[in-house]
């Protein structure tokens, strides 16, 4: 794992901004990060709260790759294919993948991997920089609502297509989500300690979708083929 530089940030939080109260209880599915989610019941231990916060700041501060697979294929009688592995899902640098020491006053990082050699098939990663959010269920003038920190909005994206976009299977990371039907299947999912909304989509114009919320695989009829999969974290480390 890369080692990041040493820096001290100063605040009472150790957080560049005051965290927003958000009410999810709207939400079909809600998770903190550490996994406290709208299917657990009851209400969350100190120790569940106290580890969301641990895990929100280091995802935020520390964040460095996401190691993925995705695959698609076409052949016509010659083989084409694109694939992002996981050397591929590390390999970006600059602002793209800012060192901790910046993110004090910025986003923590946007994330973009993309091959789409040869013509015909593409495989994308795509992040958002997202901020830490206290999470309530229910009104957020009521501190015994509160469940923990997570983070809204869709954190990763990876998108596989064959035959012009015509087959393709994604898969995305929020901490938050809504119910979807027919192409997508939506579910809770742990990354290496890290808990997410997962919504996964397979889909071609032939044949049915088969899609679960931990990995996706689509096929069809004349050689169009894609699949994705999503397989750990990876996080800067300091000397």
């Amino acid at each position: 794992m890369p080692t990041a530089t040493a820096f001290m940030s100063h605040s009472l939080t150790n957080y560049p901004e005051c965290f927003t109260k958000t009410d999810v209880s709207g939400y079909d599915y809600w998770t903190t990060m550490s996994g406290f989610n709208k299917s657990s019941g009851g209400t969350p231990t100190t120790a569940q709260i106290d580890d969301s916060l641990a895990l929100a700041y280091n995802f935020f501060w520390n964040f460095y790759a996401i190691r993925v697979y995705g695959e698609a294929t076409q052949d016509f009688g010659t083989l084409k294919s694109s694939s992002l592995s996981p050397a591929d899902a590390s390999d970006v640098s600059g602002d793209d993948n800012a060192e901790p020491s910046t993110r004090v006053c910025s986003s923590p990082y946007v994330y973009v991997k993309n091959n789409s050699s040869p013509t015909g098939t593409n495989c994308k990663i795509a992040g958002g920089a997202e901020r830490i959010r206290r999470f309530y269920d229910g009104d957020t003038t009521d501190e015994a609502n509160f469940v923990g920190y997570g983070m809204l909005g869709y954190l990763f994206d990876l998108y596989c297509t064959a035959g012009s976009s015509n087959y393709a299977s994604e898969i995305r990371l929020y901490g938050v989500g809504d119910t979807t039907t027919g192409l997508y299947a939506t579910d809770y999912t742990e990354i290496d300690g890290y808990h997410f909304v997962c919504r996964a989509k397979g889909y071609t114009t032939r044949d049915a979708a088969n899609a679960s919320a931990s990995s996706v695989y689509a096929t069809a009829p004349l050689g169009y083929n894609t699949s994705a999969s999503i397989d750990s974290l990876e996080f800067y480390t300091y000397a």
